[in-house]
């Protein structure tokens, strides 16, 4: 096998792996948890990622990355491509909602090419490049909604008064519809834009 990053001896290269295999597991079961907390009734949804994320040392953003990808790939491609590593599963998983390609094709042409990185897998770097950069194309109302319902959830953290947390809690629940409404609304928008092509 080629030595592909001679500058690491390889017993470090064994060690960093083996860590990364650990923290493979950490990203996974974290997020079965927060989606069984999530289908728990009357949870809301940005509440949670935020206090997962504060338990976690992580941003919201970040949990709920994990929770999407998680999702979006399921145990059975997690169990049969254990050599992918979350970095990989996302840009996969975001070719494939872009591309409109079943992910399963895109993550067998990845393992696929392992023959030309010396055994492992493509590096997540080269598989962005190849697949094309993701577009952020979520209508800027969205983006701003979940802005400030992240913010809501920081002076929640930090209010000292009930009413006012009562008041905050309120707010969140309406930002939070209003973002769940804006994205069905895009979505719609997006598939009569779709169909009339």
């Amino acid at each position: 096998m080629p030595d592909l990053r001679p500058g690491i001896p390889e017993e470090v290269r064994e060690r960093l792996i083996a860590l990364a295999d650990a923290g493979e597991h950490v990203w996974q079961a974290v997020a079965a948890i927060t989606l069984d907390l999530l289908a728990q009734p009357g949870v809301q949804k940005l509440r949670l990622y935020a206090d997962v994320g504060a338990c976690l040392g992580m941003k919201s953003a970040g949990v709920r990355a994990w929770c999407g990808v998680y999702q979006a790939v399921g145990d059975d491609l997690l169990v049969e491509f254990p050599q992918f590593r979350f970095t990989h599963w996302r840009v996969l998983t975001a070719a494939a909602n872009r591309l409109k390609k079943p992910l399963v094709d895109l993550t067998l042409a990845a393992a696929a090419s392992a023959d030309n990185y010396g055994g492992q897998p493509v590096p997540p770097d080269v598989l962005a490049v190849q697949l094309g950069k993701p577009q952020d194309d979520r209508p800027a109302l969205l983006k701003a909604l979940e802005r400030a319902g992240a913010a809501i959830i920081a002076a929640q953290r930090n209010c000292g008064s009930a009413a006012m947390l009562q008041e905050l809690d309120g707010v969140a629940a309406t930002l939070e519809r209003l973002a769940q409404e804006a994205a069905a609304a895009a979505q719609t928008t997006k598939e009569n834009s779709d169909a009339r092509v």
